[in-house]
């Protein structure tokens, strides 16, 4: 049996230090409310103010389009997307998180 603890990775036998890399499961749904949603790993990086998520999911979980947004991409590029509005929760934002 393995027992990995934040900060280390698993790999065989190994456990390697991983630093400055926090995946926290997320929930997305339409409302509060509403029952379909969209569960999935998202990276933590505490300066983006936007998350990018399959539309195709996000469909699925009946969060629509309400807009479009351009961004500029590091090798100076602009490309659009739509942009939905979203109810999200994790664990890191439930009171059990401490």
């Amino acid at each position: 049996m393995w027992i990995c603890r934040a900060g280390l990775l698993c790999l065989g036998s190994e456990q390697k230090e991983v630093m400055g890399l926090i995946h926290v499961t997320t929930t997305l749904r339409a409302r509060e409310d509403a029952r379909k949603k969209y569960v999935s790993e998202f990276l933590v990086d505490t300066g983006a103010t936007d998350s990018l998520v399959p539309a195709k999911e996000l469909r699925k979980a009946g969060i629509k389009p309400r807009g479009r947004m351009a961004y500029e991409l590091t090798d100076g590029q602009t490309v659009e997307y739509d942009f939905g509005l979203a109810r999200l929760s994790s664990w890191a934002s439930s009171p059990l998180a401490g």
